[in-house]
């Protein structure tokens, strides 16, 4: 019987470990997530300006300068169409599909500045893509090729963190419930002990 107990109530404690677990890594994705999608929201913004007022080959070079800036600190491609030209800085390359796609997106005043989910699993990239230009046409665009490693490594380090202080809980309530178990039925096994050696003597104890 104790094992049955231990059954039922192992089962229900997994159960409440596993939707704990679940609803915390969640949170810890969309925190880091969200962090992301700021600052990278921000720095697109901010070469979109920046691309948007170039006007010229002086422009041009210090944008290209701002781009190998910022890529050499955060290791992310930038590939800018500005002035009727393509500066690109970084591990992004305009032949990539993904790119080219961004840039036809883009080159139709259609803007994808959406990171996916970040998570222990993700891919190592992401592709964010805003036009920039004027009522009448698209004059340009900025191409960012987001780095998730940090961001899922933050991810994975946590939700191991949180996994690992979960099963500790579990494991904790288990033994407690070790004992609880041990100490509702131990009235029951006396009850038995008693019936067992009654019907053995046929006499009351």
């Amino acid at each position: 019987m104790r094992i049955r107990v231990l059954s039922v109530l192992g089962s229900l404690l997994l159960v409440i470990v596993a939707l704990v677990s679940t609803v915390l890594m969640q949170s810890v994705s969309r925190d880091a997530t969200a962090d992301l999608q700021v600052n990278r929201l921000s720095a697109l913004n901010r070469f979109v300006q920046l691309a948007s007022h170039a006007n010229g080959g002086d422009d041009l070079e210090m944008l290209q300068l701002e781009m190998d800036t910022y890529s050499q600190l955060y290791g992310e491609g930038l590939l800018i169409v500005a002035d009727g030209r393509q500066l690109a800085s970084g591990e992004i390359q305009p032949e990539d599909a993904a790119v080219a796609q961004a840039l036809r997106a883009a080159a139709l005043n259609l803007e994808h500045t959406e990171i996916p989910a970040v998570n222990p699993f993700s891919d190592g990239a992401a592709l964010i893509t805003r036009p920039f230009g004027n009522t009448a046409q698209v004059l340009g665009s900025v191409t960012m090729k987001v780095n998730l490693e940090p961001a899922r490594m933050r991810v994975l380090q946590a939700s191991s963190m949180v996994l690992i202080i979960s099963l500790a809980v579990g494991a904790i309530f288990l033994l407690l419930a070790d004992r609880l178990a041990t100490w509702v039925i131990r009235p029951l096994h006396r009850l038995d002990d008693s019936v067992q050696l009654l019907t053995r003597t046929q006499r009351p104890i």
